[in-house]
C-alpha cells in the first residue's frame, strides 16, 4: 500500500506541481510587470522571516508587500534591491521574481517522474 502512494505522488503529483508552477511562471512574465523593488524591514512569522519590498508602480503608486522566498531571509538585508512582478489590477498581491526559477521547476519534473518510473518498475 505504501508502495503504490509513493508511485503516486513521484510520478503524479510532484511533476504536476512542477507544470503547474512552470505554467505560472509563464502566466506572470507574460501579464505581470517587471519592476524594481527595495527591501524595506523584515517580519517574522513563527520560525520564518519574510522581507517587506517596497516598489512603485508604473502610475507612481507607492506598494509595499511581503516578500515570500524560498531562501533564507537573511539574503534579504534593507536596502537590497530585488525583482518584483505584479499585476496591474492588484498591484498589492506582487511577489518577488526570485519565487521563479523555471530550472528548479524542470527539475522537479525530471526528478518526479524519473522516481516515479522507478518506483514503478520496483517489485516487492
Amino acid at each position: 500500500m505504501t508502495l503504490w502512494l509513493a508511485k503516486i505522488l513521484f510520478g503524479i503529483v510532484v511533476p504536476l506541481w512542477g507544470v503547474w508552477d512552470l505554467y505560472n511562471y509563464a502566466k506572470a512574465k507574460k501579464y505581470w510587470i517587471p519592476t524594481t523593488g527595495v527591501v524595506v524591514g523584515r517580519k517574522r512569522s513563527g520560525r520564518n522571516t519574510y522581507p517587506i519590498v517596497k516598489f512603485e508602480t508604473e502610475d507612481g503608486k507607492e506598494i509595499e508587500f511581503e516578500g515570500f522566498v524560498m531562501l533564507p531571509a537573511f539574503i534579504y538585508k534593507d536596502g537590497k534591491q530585488v525583482d518584483v512582478l505584479y499585476s496591474k489590477d492588484t498591484p498589492d498581491k506582487a511577489i518577488m521574481a526570485t519565487l521563479f526559477n523555471p530550472l528548479f521547476d524542470l527539475f522537479v519534473i525530471a526528478t518526479g517522474l524519473y522516481l516515479g518510473y522507478l518506483l514503478f518498475f520496483l517489485k516487492r
